[in-house]
């Protein structure tokens, strides 16, 4: 059970991390990545260019 915990942390702690470095190479803080639907929103607009799109996404 622990194991599973641990793996479980750093799992977050490398994705968190590697979200951090992209938005910093996009042109973005790096905290931004850090708030849920906002890091969203800006990787639909670094990516697309488009910020309809992001609304978009949530009509499906």
């Amino acid at each position: 059970m622990f194991g599973i915990v641990l793996i479980s942390i750093v799992a977050a702690l490398l994705t968190g991390a590697a979200k951090w470095r992209i938005f910093q190479k996009m042109g973005f803080e790096g905290w931004k990545s850090l708030i849920p639907f906002y890091n969203d929103y800006l990787m639909f607009k670094g990516v697309y260019h488009k910020r309809m799109l992001f609304f978009y996404s949530f009509n499906r």
